[in-house]
């Protein structure tokens, strides 16, 4: 079976070279169902955790896409050089499995091209559905605090001088005009005065 490697450093002063010789060892005596590896390629990165573009990473991933050598699984020392944080590792995870390409991280002793390893897909997506409820909840909850403090989701609730309406509908001044002058809704002002619009009523200013 033809598998990648990847290595990652986080600074320009390590050397990836004792994680390619890991790989490489590795896919000398190892074998994946039964079948002898053969590392195909190494890719590799140097460069800081927090820098998001990992351009070997990207290209291993670009190369994944049409998968021209029909690669089975990705080597790896640990979970860490492939992911920088859990929901990074949740993605990645959950992409790879969706191309049903395996994921071996030698030190880490996870192996999912292994019955028993494929526990480890199944943990990560069980984590990223938490994950997802969570967000959910406290995405309702803020919705909730925005309602009970008188806001639509943040936004601030909108003043409404009543007795200047009240005023302006005693001196006969229709609610349209009062509600464009106000730079407001006219349902907003019903809302407010907690009245109904009296029926048949018409603004003689529309």
């Amino acid at each position: 079976m033809r598998v990648y490697g990847y290595a990652r450093v986080s600074t320009k002063k390590q050397s990836v070279d004792l994680q390619v010789e890991t790989i490489a060892r590795y896919g000398k005596y190892a074998k994946i169902k039964g079948e002898g590896v053969e590392v195909a390629r190494v890719f590799t990165d140097t460069a800081s955790g927090k820098n998001i573009e990992r351009q070997g990473f990207q290209e291993m991933l670009t190369t994944l896409e049409r998968n021209p050598l029909e690669v089975g699984a990705i080597i790896i020392t640990k979970l860490d050089r492939i992911g920088r944080s859990l929901m990074d590792l949740i993605r990645i995870s959950q992409w790879l499995r969706e191309k049903k390409i395996g994921l071996i991280a030698i030190e880490s002793n996870i192996d999912t091209t292994t019955n028993e390893g494929q526990l480890f897909f199944h943990i990560l997506g069980a984590l990223a559905e938490y994950e997802r409820k969570l967000i959910l909840e406290r995405t309702e909850a803020g919705k909730e605090a925005a309602r009970e403090a008188g806001t639509r989701f943040g936004r601030k609730k909108k003043m409404v001088d009543i007795e200047d309406v009240k005023r302006r509908r005693t001196a006969g001044i229709p609610m349209t005009r009062i509600a464009k002058d106000m730079k407001i809704s006219k349902s907003l002002i019903y809302e407010r005065l907690r009245i109904e619009k009296p029926a048949g009523e018409m603004d003689i200013h529309g």
